[in-house]
């Protein structure tokens, strides 16, 4: 969830400095320190997000250091790096598992069963929670 969550605060950064640049008024050593702060989280951060997460999103127990030191996957490391579309799927694919099972409560709620029948896709989980914010139900269980 780190890493998902790094992704998306670099894209809103860059998205914000774009905008910004367009006014000029975009500073580029903010664009960096967002990047370096979010790379340190993404690779350093698990610990702690587990920690702060409601209960029913938390599934086991929180990442070891060991843990975090050998993760060498994903675009926050050298070797993610020299293989980028592969390790950008690889991201993509765990976002959207994240998304998943935050949109199922953890697994618990009344879409799990549809939402885990086949693959899951951002499509899928779109018109899940699109079906049912529809029909006016803001929590199933």
């Amino acid at each position: 969830m780190a890493h998902g969550l790094s992704l998306c605060v670099i894209s809103i950064g860059i998205i914000l400095y774009i905008c910004l640049t367009i006014i000029d008024y975009a500073n580029w050593r903010y664009l960096a320190l967002t990047i370096a702060v979010q790379i340190f989280f993404a690779l350093r951060g698990g610990a702690w997000l587990h920690s702060v997460i409601p209960p029913m999103l938390q599934e086991g127990s929180p990442p070891s250091d060991a843990e975090l030191a050998s993760a060498s996957t994903g675009i926050f490391s050298l070797q993610g790096l020299s293989s980028l579309s592969v390790s950008l799927q690889e991201e993509w694919d765990v976002a959207i598992e994240n998304l998943a099972f935050g949109c199922t409560y953890g697994k618990r709620n009344c879409i799990t069963s549809a939402m885990y029948d086949g693959k899951i896709t951002l499509r899928k989980i779109v018109s899940l929670v699109g079906e049912k914010l529809g029909q006016g139900v803001l929590v199933c269980r």
